[in-house]
């Protein structure tokens, strides 16, 4: 096992070796926030590239945020209000906004001129509370646009009657090529996650056959994910390796999984029910039981709501309520009243306490009492292939270096070969250049770092 531990920041390069090279640098814009609607715009010197809807930050040279805004005024209106004065890292800034009126489609950047050009349309979502935090200010580089420099077939394939639709993206050349398969997320992905994508277009640019897909229930996927089992999503993967194996250009002998956050879950699962798989990579998913997972995410958005000691414990307290009536099916009124009182009182405004459901009869029980129970660590200890775990130091979502003390104490002596990169200064969505290079690496060699 091998801990990467780099010893420059994992940033986006805004400075350059000298004052103009600073102000003509990229601009990388991402608006963050719980919620899944919100805008995103990402410039990236002279290119242009339209982005769906995700999660991330904001960080540009000090020249940009004025463009920024004032592109924001003259396209769509009152630009969004800061909610706290800017936060400056040496030439990077932090900010949040109070809302989002906008969903940006396509933008481009003029490098001579630090300029950027954003065509936008009204978005019907207004995004409220859009926090960012200091902790996230390293979590998302700007995703590079792809080259030019690949095929792409279009897959069908099943997992019993569910059709599932995918991308296979093939590098140049005649192959056989080692191929991976993407395992999504939680709730609905597919192909246009940009996520996902800035890994398949980087992995395709370095020689790696890329199965990218739509989840079930997303994109042309049929079934949905709603009522999936984690034993459901690891068999649509397990389908996927199938059909990526089929292929003429892939070599048969280097094929694996990459599975991202929820993914990181299944993907261990995935690798033992197919038989088939080389290698597994995680990045991003924790490997802790769901439900204590769960536990850790709820924690961790009160720590970053600047909750206090005691109301963290009341938050921790009606997750261990809902626990019971997701476990047991009992203690509502017990789970009911403890809501009840802490909406009533000084949580009343809390985005942490307001994700819990109010409805005894809610889908969302049901989808709990379907995910909650599933613990990825056993298999994990099954699985004889080799394994690459990828995490950031100031991820928000998942408890990493919990994560990474049970790697290092529980899968160290059951005898996986693994290696483990963690990037102490970014955040959930991890994606890097270096990294990249690393995965490639791994995966041309069979899994040897």
């Amino acid at each position: 096992m091998q801990t990467v531990k780099p010893t420059q920041p994992a940033s986006i390069t805004i400075c350059g070796r000298s004052s103009a090279e600073r102000e003509s640098a990229p601009l990388s814009v991402i608006v963050k926030s719980g919620s899944a609607n919100l805008g995103a715009l990402m410039c990236q010197g002279l290119h242009s590239r339209s982005f769906r809807r995700t999660q991330g930050l904001a960080v540009l040279p000090r020249s940009g945020l004025a463009t920024i805004f004032n592109t924001f005024k003259q396209r769509s209106g009152p630009a969004p209000p800061l909610s706290r004065k800017p936060l400056w890292r040496g030439e990077k800034l932090l900010y949040s906004a109070d809302a989002v009126y906008t969903s940006f489609v396509t933008l481009s950047a003029d490098r001579s001129s630090s300029r950027c050009s954003v065509f936008t349309r009204p978005d019907p979502t207004v995004v409220r509370r859009c926090l960012l935090a200091a902790s996230l200010l390293l979590v998302l580089p700007a995703y590079p646009v792809a080259a030019q420099t690949r095929s792409s077939e279009e897959l069908v394939y099943f997992n019993g009657g569910v059709s599932l639709a995918a991308s296979l993206l093939l590098p140049e050349g005649a192959g056989p090529f080692p191929g991976i398969v993407i395992v999504h997320g939680s709730g609905s992905s597919e192909r246009s996650n940009p996520w996902t994508s800035a890994y398949a277009d980087a992995l395709v640019e370095r020689g790696v056959a890329v199965l990218h897909p739509d989840k079930r229930g997303s994109g042309a996927s049929g079934g949905t994910w709603r009522a999936a089992t984690f034993d459901d999503l690891a068999l649509d993967a397990s389908a996927a390796l199938a059909a990526l194996v089929a292929h003429s250009a892939v070599d048969s002998n280097r094929v694996g999984f990459i599975g991202f956050s929820q993914g990181g879950h299944v993907v261990p699962l995935a690798t033992a029910l197919s038989q088939q798989a080389d290698f597994v990579v995680n990045v991003s998913g924790s490997v802790v039981p769901m439900i204590e997972q769960i536990g850790d995410e709820i924690r961790m958005m009160g720590e970053r709501e600047g909750l206090t000691h005691d109301d963290l414990e009341t938050v921790m307290t009606i997750h261990d309520l809902a626990v019971r009536y997701i476990s047991a099916g009992e203690g509502w009124d017990a789970y009911a009243a403890a809501l009840a009182n802490a909406k009533s009182g000084q949580l009343s405004d809390s985005d942490v306490i307001g994700g819990f459901p109010t409805d005894p009869s809610s889908p969302t029980w049901e989808f709990l009492r379907l995910i909650s129970p599933f613990d990825p660590l056993p298999y994990w200890r099954e699985i004889s292939v080799p394994a690459l775990f990828l995490y950031g130091g100031q991820d928000e979502n998942v408890d990493v270096y919990k994560s990474v003390d049970v790697i290092e104490e529980v899968l160290t002596p059951s005898g996986l070969a693994y290696s483990l990169l963690l990037f102490r200064n970014n955040g959930h969505a991890l994606y890097r250049e270096d990294a990249m290079d690393f995965i490639a690496r791994w995966v041309h060699s069979g899994g040897v770092d």
